[in-house]
């Protein structure tokens, strides 16, 4: 039986935690999240106003179709960049994400139908796959468990931090302007100024503009201080880096040489030092005459960078059993060689290293990635699946959500129970300050209730229990429109609006609760080598999730609307959620990684 885990303070847990590179991906990861919800707001009165729809009913169903654009070309491509960013790197790639984001942005807002937005959303799909890039970047960032939590739970947390920021540019009356809109009056002074001709002909434009700024603010940030996180690429220069380390020098940071910077340090030294040629007695033995590991710089004389890639997640060194291992004729280091021993005599084939004297030698692996079962175990795949459903309902509430809000108040034609049709008849600044609200509850959730969650609780049980708040929210969620005062005068002016906060702050805490214990499960169940593939492959099941779900409960949402069921759409969500909380229970605190680790040894 294995020992119980012994609980750290919040400073044993911190201590050492990559702080600055979590940071910096952070800022990448802020930017999309607030792409991604800056169009909640407003998509109802867009859809509308394209004309596209015969009536209201269906403004529903083409809030599905845009929304299911974009996933559906990141679900083709998602993968793809997972397995681009293993080749060139992952900084790369992260950059020509945002580059991507910010270019299919600013043409969604300046989109004059529908069709158009649908390509700029289906374009902003294929261009960007940083989701899958980024958990992989940061499972190679925070290499020590006791990181892990902490790290991974940035990706909610920007999320949530994003989903603030976002519905307030989307919803703010300044950046975003429907037709027919009460806040449509002149907000400076003459109808003729520069500002209200712009926002009237492009009433969008705006804050998709705003939004692409801060985009290519990311990407600088990127390019100046991210570093190459792939064993592979971390040691090449970086010349974007370079000028951020002297920025950050400039303002009395202590940044330590790069290894690129280290090599041609130590290469000039030695240039400048005359050796006096060893000239060998006639009795020294062959194994006398190996290479002088401090004069002679080799692909095999890298310690690091190999013993990174055979072995990254073994932070604690050789194990007892390869004690006795020597170093190998002196090329290479005894850590080093006892790491190619372990690989070597192990059942699986590892990494192989492809000699060119001509050029850096290159680490490859000679185990092809595909959809296998030595890739694919059944904890890889539980993992995937309650990743998932919780994607599928997670997306569809919060597509949705803004659709339902927006929607009319038709007072005459809603009777509680059954008789359920149109939606609150919020306008799109009542929606962006609720939107924005909940989110940032949930950012502080993840900030100050999930690291005290993680410390006390099991992953499996923190995940099982947020998954359990769903199943009753979706189903209470279209019933609150019947304690709207212009319904019921019994009940007074604004309890709607704080039900609705109440409820919509419990599914945020629920959900920045719920993902990053999901990501650690999917990072903790899945091989070593294999990471960015299962990450990319999680990722595009993400985006079918999101393909399929608002297509889906688009075409629901509108037929229930039209025969007056409207509360059947949001029961079929919240027995979708019931389902998740089933699949939860089946799933186990996976420790693959510490195994794979044990195997290495």
């Amino acid at each position: 039986m294995s020992e119980p885990v012994k609980k750290l303070t919040f400073r044993e847990q911190m201590k050492g935690f990559p702080a600055w590179q979590i940071f910096v991906i952070s800022i990448i990861r802020f930017a999309e999240p607030v792409a991604f919800t800056s169009l909640f707001p407003y998509v109802y009165f867009m859809i509308r106003d394209f004309g596209i729809a015969k009536n209201k009913a269906d403004i529903a169903t083409y809030s599905g179709y845009l929304s299911a654009s974009f996933a559906f070309f990141q679900f083709l491509c998602c993968v793809q960049w997972g397995r681009a960013s293993d080749r060139v790197g992952r900084k790369k790639i992260l950059l020509l994400g945002l580059l991507g984001t910010a270019s299919s942005m600013v043409l969604f807002g300046f989109s004059a139908n529908f069709y158009i937005a649908m390509l700029a959303r289906s374009s902003m799909g294929v261009l960007n796959g940083n989701i899958a890039v980024l958990r992989t970047a940061i499972g190679e960032i925070a290499t020590e468990r006791r990181h892990q939590a902490m790290a991974f739970s940035t990706l909610p947390l920007l999320w949530n931090i994003g989903a603030v920021v976002g519905p307030m540019i989307g919803g703010s009356k300044y950046l975003t302007r429907p037709k027919n809109s009460v806040s449509s009056d002149a907000i400076f002074t003459g109808d003729d100024s520069s500002y209200e001709k712009f926002i009237t002909k492009f009433p969008y434009a705006l804050s998709n503009i705003v939004v692409a700024l801060f985009l290519l603010f990311s990407f600088s940030v990127g390019i100046l201080f991210l570093e190459e996180s792939h064993p592979r690429f971390k040691n090449k220069r970086d010349r974007g880096l370079e000028i951020g380390d002297s920025i950050r020098r400039f303002f009395g940071f202590d940044i330590p040489p790069r290894p690129w910077q280290k090599a041609s340090i130590k290469s000039s030294s030695k240039k400048s030092v005359v050796r006096k040629p060893k000239t060998p007695s006639p009795e020294a033995q062959p194994e006398d005459l190996a290479i002088d590991s401090d004069d002679e710089i080799t692909p095999f004389n890298q310690p690091q960078q190999l013993y990174a890639s055979t072995n990254q997640d073994n932070e604690e060194g050789v194990g007892s059993d390869t004690d006795s291992i020597e170093s190998i004729n002196g090329i290479m280091s005894r850590r080093m060689s006892a790491a190619l021993v372990r690989r070597y005599s192990s059942n699986q084939l590892g990494p192989v290293i492809s000699s060119n004297f001509e050029t850096e030698s290159i680490i490859t692996t000679n185990i092809e990635q595909g959809f296998n079962k030595e890739i694919f175990t059944a904890p890889v795949v539980q993992t995937i699946i309650a990743n998932f459903l919780t994607s599928f309902h997670n997306i569809v509430y919060s597509e949705f959500l803004p659709v339902l809000l927006a929607g009319d108040l038709l007072v005459d034609e809603i009777k509680f129970p059954f008789t359920l049709k149109g939606g609150f008849g919020f306008e799109s600044s009542t929606i962006g300050m609720l939107l924005s609200t909940t989110g940032l509850i949930g950012g502080l959730g993840i900030l100050f209730i999930f690291p005290i969650i993680d410390r006390n609780f099991k992953t499996i049980n923190a995940y099982r229990a947020s998954a359990l708040i769903f199943p009753f929210s979706y189903a209470v969620l279209p019933y609150l429109v019947f304690t709207l005062h212009e319904y019921n005068p019994n009940f007074p002016k604004g309890l709607t609006k704080k039900l609705l906060y109440v409820l919509c702050c419990c599914n945020s805490f629920s959900g920045s609760v719920g993902f990053p214990n999901i990501l650690i499960l999917i990072h903790r169940s899945s091989p070593a080598k294999h990471r960015a593939f299962i990450n990319g492959s999680a990722l595009s099941l993400s985006s079918l999730a999101r393909f399929i779900g608002p297509i889906l409960f688009g075409y629901i949402m509108s037929t229930t609307d039209k025969y007056s069921i409207g509360e059947v759409a949001w029961f079929s969500l919240s027995f979708l959620s019931i389902c998740c909380v089933i699949q939860a229970f089946f799933m186990k605190d996976y420790e693959e990684d510490l195994k794979d680790d044990e195997n290495d040894a």
